[in-house]
């Protein structure tokens, strides 16, 4: 587990430092803003009434409102690495931060509400965190509708700039559905 944790943070850190770096480029950019409706509310969509946060928006007058998508400009490459988790068989591939797949055997007839609970736990829709040292607040940024796929469940997930945690926690959402196979992987278009 402590190889993994390891490969995980690694793989994390490429997006917080490009994140990072964004944001030095920037004249007091918004830093992972959550869209919003015009009332103020956060607006949601699909299934699960999920939001979504930008990486940055920019604050100078003639562009201000610009979206600035942030991707780091590398990955790495790892070996998969398999494990257990209270009976379920656990494998992460190559993956990017910020464009994950997860593809788990979650029964069709599982009611998904954790999935949007666990989302909604590491989005902070109050914008209660502060930011830490390299400017970001450690929150997830996107989740797609999660769909069944060949008797699998799949689906997107930004992690943003959250922890480590967030993906160990979204794992266990996932044996708590139910699954026996759990697969973590770099997203295709």
């Amino acid at each position: 587990m402590t190889q993994l944790l390891e490969v995980l943070r690694r793989v994390r850190e490429l997006n917080v430092e490009a994140l990072s770096r964004a944001i030095d480029a920037e004249v007091r950019p918004f830093v992972e803003p959550a869209y919003r409706m015009a009332d103020g509310s956060i607006a949601v969509e699909g299934p699960l009434d999920l939001p979504l946060r930008a990486d940055l928006i920019r604050r100078e007058e003639d562009t201000a409102g610009d979206e600035i998508q942030v991707d780091p400009a590398r990955s790495l490459e790892f070996e998969p690495i398999l494990f257990q988790m209270r009976g379920a068989e656990v494998r992460v591939e190559a993956f990017g931060w910020d464009y994950a797949e997860i593809l788990a055997d979650v029964p069709e007839s599982a009611d998904l509400s954790p999935l949007q609970e666990w989302f909604m736990s590491w989005f902070d829709a109050e914008d209660a965190s502060t930011p830490d040292e390299t400017g970001l607040y450690r929150v997830v940024h996107f989740m797609s509708d999660p769909e069944y796929d060949d008797h699998r469940l799949a689906f997107i997930v930004d992690f943003g700039s959250a922890p480590v945690d967030a993906w160990v926690s979204l794992m266990e959402r996932l044996v708590e559905l139910g699954a026996k196979q759990i697969i973590t992987r770099r997203a295709t278009d």
